[in-house]
């Protein structure tokens, strides 16, 4: 009974030791960083964004017209045959001297079953010079979408987008060729009359009978293209083939498009993922075992994607596959 006390008092002896060496270890860690920081490669990455858009010089109403001036034409951007290639894109880029813009994306969807889907974007808005980069080589630039449309096969068919949508866009002139947030086109010498694609009228980003859409960009739309053509597989062919979808159709429908969103030194080579390939197609347990602190924001976006792709559902085991890859980001 009158051990009782002396037991409490050690006991808070002992407690207010380790709020004091806890206490000291933060001051020291505090004092580090104050002095050395974070590594600079690592801290520059985290601050780049905030950097390049900090303490900007806008332009003058005379040179935001210059710069207006000098980024108008007809631009074209290819990649992939339309034919033979599983996906192929092009674009076509108009950017009108006062600044308005009309943008169209077609991309080709060439399917494992042997079907062939286009799906088109067609975009009216406009764009401001507003700033030079601090290095001096990129114009940043305000650029709005007014309207949108997205042309798609039945049963998606054709849907209007999300109006007056800003961002910021980074463009650069550099030997004729004009690029557009880390996307080179180059100049249009057809005729004018034949730039845009045949059959598709500008106008229909005024129709005002159309439904909204349910996907909000080209990716999302070629994935549900994609994911109607699968057929049931073995369970023994199911890992296989999905390392081969990854591949040859989610590259470059979500992984080249998401990658030009972010600093090249933030955007990994290739990601290691485990997952669960559910007998129905779809995907959980999803892991990314390659992640790291500087891609940590490509690697976050980049799951969120991932786990809503499918794949072809199991024709006979239904059972869950552990699933583990390496896949290449660019």
């Amino acid at each position: 009974m009158n051990r009782a006390p002396v037991r409490r008092k050690n006991n808070s002896f002992f407690t207010a030791m380790i709020l004091l060496v806890a206490l000291i270890m933060i001051w020291f860690l505090h004092k580090g960083l104050n002095n050395s920081g974070l590594p600079p490669g690592l801290a520059n990455l985290l601050n780049a964004d905030f950097e390049n858009f900090r303490n900007l010089e806008q332009f003058t109403e005379e040179r935001t017209d210059e710069v207006k001036k000098l980024i108008s034409g007809f631009w074209v951007f290819s990649e992939g045959d339309e034919i033979s290639d599983p996906v192929a894109k092009r674009e076509y880029l108009e950017i009108i001297d006062n600044g308005i813009i009309w943008h169209v994306k077609q991309w080709f969807i060439n399917d494992p079953a042997g079907s062939r889907s286009v799906l088109t974007h067609v975009a009216h808005g406009y764009t401001r010079p507003y700033s030079y980069s601090h290095d001096g080589n990129v114009y940043l630039n305000e650029t709005r979408t007014m309207r949108q449309v997205f042309i798609a096969p039945a049963p998606l068919d054709t849907c209007y987008g999300s109006s007056q949508l800003d961002e910021m866009w980074q463009i650069n002139l550099n030997d004729n060729l004009l690029t557009v947030n880390q996307r080179e086109y180059a100049p249009y010498n057809g005729e004018l009359s034949e730039f845009f694609p045949e059959g598709i009228d500008l106008d229909i980003v005024d129709e005002v009978t159309l439904r909204k859409c349910a996907a909000t960009d080209l990716s999302r739309m070629a994935k549900r293209v994609l994911a109607r053509s699968f057929i049931d597989l073995p369970a023994s062919a199911r890992s296989q083939s999905a390392e081969s979808l990854i591949n040859t159709y989610y590259k470059p429908i979500v992984f080249d498009e998401l990658v030009r969103r972010y600093d090249p030194r933030a955007v990994p080579d290739e990601v290691q993922l485990q997952f669960t390939l559910n007998g129905d197609g779809s995907i959980s347990n999803l892991k990314n075992r390659s992640a790291k602190i500087i891609t940590k924001r490509f690697d976050d976006m980049a799951l969120i994607d991932i786990g809503s792709w499918l794949f072809p559902p199991s024709a006979d085991n239904k059972e869950p596959q552990r699933v583990d890859l390496t896949v290449k980001v660019r």
